[in-house]
């Protein structure tokens, strides 16, 4: 009687059989004593002789089964992935993603600025220029930049805002915003129309397009008239006036607070010899004696305008002069008469 012999895993024999034989490449036995191989599944591969199967990495896939060597897995292509080990097949990579390189075991989310709207692409799709894209791996497509802003170039994330000189009242703009024409200004960045240009104001002009702020007439010199594109509508300023920068004209104020302080200084000598007795002993005209106290009273209401310019040189005496105590200029009681004069 014979004594039978049992395979090793790794191997097999039929019924009959003689010696055991080893499992041919792409093919397996795990266990001993078996009577065949097992093929090796879709996604593996096998060398000769083998107990299990070797799975295709991830990235890679092997549809078919029984494969006997490596290169049988194949990388997966541009645009599709394989993300676990033995797989049979690649997917498509979802809108939204893309993968540029073959044999890669994920897709990358489209950036900001450009999407994708089919499943399997290689590449995204950059928005146009005067569109925009703000979310990260979009399916769906750019957005137009609003009026007040505008995309110079693809693929941006956000539009740019008008800067200041400068609106938009269209959407989708790929070019610059329009310039706020000479003669206007515009402080604001992503103004939307052209009323945001806004004239000159007198005494100011902007001689170049898309002035954020106006320049003011210099000094000695005046303008009276808006939206002004020339600084030679800035005229000279008359004699005896006054025109400091950005002056829309000319003023007098200090040739008008020099007479009133002169009247000033004089009312403390001349009103104390116009009481209403005394221009009545005279046979003052009775509208004299009426306009002569209301005048007398004006340094009570009435102050002398404080510009700068209007301020009159103060002198010193000199030393060992006699000098008079010094006046108010305002007074708000009546001095006391002075004796009688004289009868004629």
């Amino acid at each position: 009687m014979t004594n039978c012999t049992l395979c090793d895993a790794g191997s097999y024999s039929p019924a009959a059989a003689s010696a055991c034989t080893a499992c041919v490449a792409g093919s397996y036995s795990q266990r001993s004593n078996q009577s065949s191989c097992l093929a090796c599944a879709a996604g593996s591969y096998s060398l000769s002789k083998q107990t299990s199967c070797v799975s295709c990495g991830a990235g890679t896939s092997s549809p078919l089964t029984g494969q006997s060597f490596a290169a049988t897995c194949v990388a997966c292509l541009a645009g599709t992935y394989s993300p676990a080990v033995g797989s049979s097949t690649c997917l498509s990579c979802a809108a939204g993603t893309y993968n540029p390189a073959a044999g890669q075991p994920t897709c990358q989310f489209c950036s900001p600025g450009s999407y994708v709207t089919l499943p399997g692409q290689a590449v995204c799709q950059l928005c146009p220029a005067g569109s925009y894209q703000a979310l990260l791996g979009s399916s769906s497509n750019c957005s137009s930049c609003p009026s007040g802003s505008f995309g110079p170039a693809p693929g941006q994330a956000t539009c740019q805002l008008c800067t200041p000189g400068r609106y938009n009242n269209l959407t989708g703009l790929a070019a610059s915003c329009p310039a706020c024409p000479v003669g206007t200004s515009n402080p604001s960045s992503g103004q939307s129309d052209i009323s945001a240009c806004i004239d000159c104001v007198p005494g100011s002009f902007s001689a170049t397009t898309g002035a954020f702020t106006c320049q003011l007439c210099t000094d000695s010199t005046y303008s009276p008239l808006s939206g002004q594109s020339s600084s030679s509508v800035c005229l000279p300023c008359p004699s005896g006036a006054v025109c400091v920068a950005g002056a829309s004209a000319p003023s007098y104020s200090c040739i008008l607070s020099r007479f009133i302080l002169a009247l000033l200084l004089a009312f403390p000598f001349l009103c104390p010899w116009a009481s209403p007795e005394r221009m009545q002993a005279r046979a003052v005209p009775t509208w004299t004696r009426r306009l002569v106290p209301a005048i007398c009273a004006l340094p009570a209401i009435i102050a002398p305008a404080s510009h700068p310019l209007c301020v009159l040189p103060v002198t010193t005496a000199p030393r060992g002069a006699h000098s008079r105590p010094p006046v108010s200029l305002v007074h708000t009681t009546r001095p006391k008469a002075p004796a009688p004069l004289p009868s004629v």
